[in-house]
């Protein structure tokens, strides 16, 4: 159960054979409703053909293959880290790609590719842009299409997808073509790199220039700033307590605050939280509720995206069906009602980990189908505005608090 366990003197492809089996074996036993996006016999089909092929696959490619067995689960929290395994680890390109309202562009990048960061992504290998995100699906289980938006250029960013799908016909030779502000086309063909990983993408601050505050420190799990006219601009990034102070702690600052009679209109910033220990939200949902009590004509703002997901977004359904919070932004990551929670499993032979959708969330009603949390107020951002340094939602809720 633990994945440590592994029989003597297996050969190569044993050893991967025993790694599938357990995989399909741990996906049976911890996912909530393993069946409930395809089949038991298309699910053992699946099972079958990667089995029969892969002594003619590469170790990384069948780590492709379970990954795309992870993706016929069809909900979000299923997924394989292939970044620290003993065998079958990815190699990655050295660009972080971000989905604006205006496609797909470069946001962040090593030396010496910083010069292509704010070109847009035109091709992938010979493929079209949108039609290699199409094809990312298979291999990105999700709750809807928001996740798509989030993760989606994350996996452009894996060169053994690109690979995996037809994308490009070698992992080792990823050529993409990127287009200028001119509209003037370059082909680029990185060099790739050891995989790392350490969560899943936010958007960076910018690389030149002053980043807009939402951009600053969305690293730090939570954060505050006072604004103008009394605005209490709050940045809840990661469901996670910190060494210095505890959510709790940092929760009952904010309260002080509000108590004290500081703030007018308060804004919740989510759009960088992809969750974290559930458990830990209770005194957040607790200020939004005491501010709504002591100040019931402030205006409470809740800023949520394509990241807000699990934990956060339980979040948000909490202060929703407490308070009457304005939600500005892109609609949610997740649904009301998921298939979440995560169970880790860890391959004995190949010690590639990833993560099982475990538990049923329902905090919503039993018939509330939504697919998303959507916002009272939509905001998208272009690449324009993001490289601009500028940051519509906020503009939306100043412009909203001084009427």
């Amino acid at each position: 159960m633990a994945g440590s366990y592994l029989p003597k003197e297996l050969s190569r492809d044993e050893g991967w054979r025993y790694d599938l089996q357990y995989l399909a074996g741990e996906i049976e036993r911890l996912h909530v409703h393993p069946y409930h996006a395809t089949s038991a016999e298309a699910f053992e089909q699946k099972v079958n053909d990667i089995n029969r092929h892969i002594p003619e696959l590469s170790d990384k490619q069948v780590v492709f293959a379970f990954m795309q067995l992870l993706g016929t689960l069809g909900n979000g929290h299923n997924f394989i880290v292939p970044a620290f395994g003993e065998k079958g680890s990815f190699n990655q390109l050295p660009m972080q790609f971000y989905w604006f309202s205006d496609g797909l562009f470069v946001v962040n990048a090593s030396e010496p590719y910083r010069q292509w960061i704010g070109h847009k992504v035109e091709q992938v290998g010979d493929m079209s842009t949108l039609k290699a995100l199409e094809l990312i699906k298979t291999v990105n289980p999700r709750d809807n299409e928001m996740q798509q938006r989030w993760l989606a250029p994350y996996y452009i960013g894996l060169p053994s997808v690109l690979e995996g799908l037809g994308i490009v016909d070698k992992a080792d030779a990823v050529r993409l073509t990127l287009s200028d502000r001119r509209g003037a086309r370059h082909l680029v063909s990185p060099e790739i790199k050891p995989m790392s990983f350490a969560g899943f993408p936010k958007l960076p601050g910018l690389s030149t220039g002053d980043s807009p505050l939402y951009l600053r420190n969305n690293n730090d799990n939570y954060w505050f700033k006072k604004l103008p006219k009394q605005l209490l601009y709050v940045q809840f990034n990661d469901v996670v307590d910190k060494e210095s102070q505890s959510l709790k702690q940092f929760s009952e600052q904010i309260q002080q605050l509000i108590i004290e009679g500081e703030v007018a209109d308060m804004a919740l910033d989510l759009r960088h939280n992809s969750g974290g220990d559930g458990s830990l939200n209770a005194p957040v949902v607790a200020t939004t509720v005491l501010f709504k009590a002591l100040r019931p004509k402030g205006r409470l703002f809740v800023l949520i995206g394509r990241n807000t997901f699990s934990a956060a977004h339980n979040l948000v359904m909490s202060i929703t069906e407490l308070t009457d919070a304005v939600l500005v932004g892109e609609p949610s990551g997740s649904r009301p009602n998921a298939i979440s929670e995560a169970g880790w499993f860890n391959l004995p032979y190949s010690k590639q980990t990833g993560l099982i959708s475990s538990q049923f969330h329902q905090y919503g009603a039993p018939e509330d189908h939504r697919i998303w949390i959507a916002p009272h107020v939509p905001v998208s951002l272009s690449s324009e505005q993001y490289f601009e340094g500028e940051d519509p939602v906020i503009t939306s809720i100043i412009g909203i608090s001084s009427q």
